[in-house]
């Protein structure tokens, strides 16, 4: 079974929200699918499959479609608990597997990030020196391109001082990315 394949049906399996068409399983491959063009135009091959399992995890611990800050602590909490299972030879790399719980966590904490308009990037944040913030920027650049579904969003377009990495910024709002939400 390929790791894609592998991801999807693990996060088909801990899903809560399946069905919502804001938060099941077609958000989760929109993130995938904005992860691949970051990782393509960044040049960040070696992060892939670090954004692919926070495509995958990122909104597991995520029990309503509404306001609900406090889920990617949840959903990091899950991560913990299947990651070693499905993943095993990833969780070896302490400081990528801490880097990636650190972005799940974080995702969606407003609270750390009141000093740029309420919303993550990853220049709000002072890691340790053991988190990688590439990890950090690709995941929450990828969901943020991935707010495009919301009809409200797709009116007042994407806020691109949310973004962390140039490409993301760029592409954000653009005639490319509207019409996959369209």
């Amino acid at each position: 079974m390929d790791e894609f394949k592998k991801l999807r049906d693990m996060a088909l399996e801990y899903k809560k929200l399946h069905g919502s068409s804001f938060h099941g399983i077609e958000h989760y491959d929109d993130v995938a699918y904005n992860v691949d063009l970051i990782v393509n135009a960044e040049d960040m091959e070696f992060y892939r499959k670090d954004g692919y399992l926070f495509a995958y995890t990122h909104d597991l611990g995520r029990e309503t479609e509404g306001f609900e800050p406090e889920h990617g602590v949840k959903s990091a909490d899950i991560a913990r608990v299947i990651l070693p299972e499905y993943f095993p030879e990833y969780v070896k790399d302490k400081d990528r597997y801490e880097s990636l719980l650190f972005a799940i966590e974080h995702h969606s904490n407003i609270a750390l990030a009141v000093k740029n308009g309420l919303r993550p990037i990853i220049k709000n944040f002072a890691p340790s020196e053991n988190i990688d913030p590439m990890i950090f920027a690709l995941g929450t650049d990828a969901d943020q391109l991935a707010l495009m579904r919301w009809d409200k969003i797709q009116h007042i377009g994407l806020k691109t001082k949310y973004l962390s990495l140039p490409f993301s910024k760029e592409y954000a709002n653009s005639d490319e990315h509207k019409k996959g939400y369209r």
